[in-house]
């Protein structure tokens, strides 16, 4: 069985993200980290599978998210309250 390689390129147009957000990603550990391979210093490469696998975790957290009931994403509701909290709380409207 082959392995195919995919670079930050192939990786970029699969998702619809941008090259800095991967290595974002990466950095936070929210996105699998690129190969380390001898043979190919310097070279961001990933397996196909990888790839595969992220992307299945990220449909299958997004039906998760969809059957609870959740109409806004990940992170996106919560920092909102807060800072109209903020707002609130210092008596500004």
């Amino acid at each position: 069985m082959s392995t195919r390689l995919l670079n930050w390129r192939q990786i970029a147009e699969r998702i619809n993200r941008s090259r800095s957000w991967i290595f974002a990603a990466v950095r936070a550990r929210r996105f699998p980290p690129p190969l380390d391979l001898p043979d190919l210093p310097g070279r961001a490469l990933w397996t196909e599978a990888s790839i595969s696998d992220w992307l299945d975790q990220q449909v299958a957290a997004a039906k998760a998210r969809a059957e609870a009931g959740a109409r806004t994403a990940p992170g996106s509701a919560r920092p909102n309250a807060v800072r109209r909290e903020r707002k609130t709380a210092g008596g500004q409207a």
